[in-house]
């Protein structure tokens, strides 16, 4: 029996793949048992079988990728491989990586280049009409530190009240973003606010020429092969750039590889290795627990070191406002792709304290 057929029938018996058919010639990675990259295969079964029992809630999909192999692909409560699922905030960190590589392609000059520079002259107005509004730069955008007013509470994730769902009720996201009164000079004060994507949106098809959907498809997802998915744009045509994408788990677990690659794959750098190791650090940091990168959620040494038991701290984490969540650990060589329907959490859901039974796996 060759090892390829060995794999299936693993997966098939044991449970580390209980999905659609396998395909013969996969295009991302191949597959490995999790004994032979140092995953504990026994704990990985067990896993599964809380997932099934609803330990962790409405968990919808889980792939775990270690070694470049990928050692996991699980779908629960009827969900399947060809699905697409609804990114939410993940999409802010493709609108993150399109502005790293729009930098590169010396579209903009860098992350400090205040937006009023980048943007139609529509909006000039609007960032003239307080003072220290037209200061605020695409480096405050990701770090949560615009100084812009907004409400987006996890206990209104799904109220009338939030911003979130008064701005996409907006013809033009961008301009609801930036007709917020601001609170606090920016860089001042960090108040979390994924909607601050549309407006990289909006810089990108100013400076470039094209959509965000536009500008990423021949720059990520089609070197990615990524070929099936949505994404909806507001009114005015702008790709929504902090929600709105939809992309099957194995398509969204390879944005994680990417970043855990340093921007390259298959043979080229999609994405420059300094863009990301900036993006994935801490700039700012907000309790003794956790800050943010470039709006990527970081969490302090003295976390990860007591509560996940790691001694190296490069974790980085995005999570969508109904848990669907993606975990890079690059020092380990694992990317884990969870989807879930858990709102009301916070970042410590459901699927937080299930990454952190997958990496209890990892064989020292």
């Amino acid at each position: 029996m060759s090892k390829l057929s060995l794999i299936i029938l693993l997966f098939i018996t044991s449970g580390c793949y209980l999905a659609n058919p396998l395909p013969e010639n996969p295009s991302y990675w191949q597959y490995g048992l999790p004994a032979e990259e140092e995953m504990d295969q026994e704990l990985l079964l067990l896993i599964n079988q809380e997932i099934k029992s609803g330990q962790y809630e409405n968990i919808k999909a889980l792939v775990v990728v270690r070694n470049d192999k990928l050692v996991f692909e699980n779908y629960y409560a009827a969900s399947n491989r060809k699905e697409l699922f609804d990114a939410d905030r993940i999409s802010l960190t493709i609108s993150q990586l399109a502005i790293g590589i729009a930098i590169e392609e010396g579209l903009i000059i860098s992350v400090e280049t205040p937006i009023i520079d980048l943007l139609p002259i529509s909006y000039v107005s609007l960032l003239q009409s307080e003072p220290r509004k037209s200061e605020i730069s695409l480096f405050h955008l990701m770090t949560h530190s615009s100084g812009l007013a907004w409400n987006e509470g996890i206990l209104t994730s799904l109220s009338s009240n939030n911003d979130i769902n008064i701005m996409r009720d907006q013809m033009d996201y961008t301009r609801y973003q930036l007709e917020k009164q601001l609170e606090a000079p920016p860089g001042f004060r960090t108040t979390f606010n994924s909607g601050t994507g549309v407006i990289l949106s909006a810089v990108i098809q100013h400076v470039s020429g094209q959509t965000l959907e536009e500008y990423v498809k021949t720059r990520l997802f089609e070197p990615l092969q990524i070929n099936e998915y949505t994404w909806q744009a507001d009114g005015s045509g702008t790709t929504d750039g902090s929600a709105g994408l939809f992309l099957s788990a194995l398509n969204l677990t390879k944005i994680g590889y990417l970043l855990n690659q340093g921007g390259h794959w298959n043979g080229k750098q999609l994405v420059s290795a300094d863009w990301i190791s900036k993006a994935t650090d801490m700039q700012t940091q907000i309790t003794n627990t956790f800050g943010y990168g470039y709006y990527f959620w970081k969490f302090t040494d003295q976390y990860v070191i007591s509560n996940l038991q790691l001694e190296t701290n490069d974790l980085s984490l995005i999570s969508g406002a109904e848990g669907t969540s993606l975990f890079m650990l690059p020092h380990a060589q694992l990317t884990v792709m969870i989807v879930a329907d858990t709102p009301l959490y916070g970042i410590f859901d459901p699927s937080f304290f299930l990454f952190r039974r997958v990496i209890q796996a990892i064989i020292p």
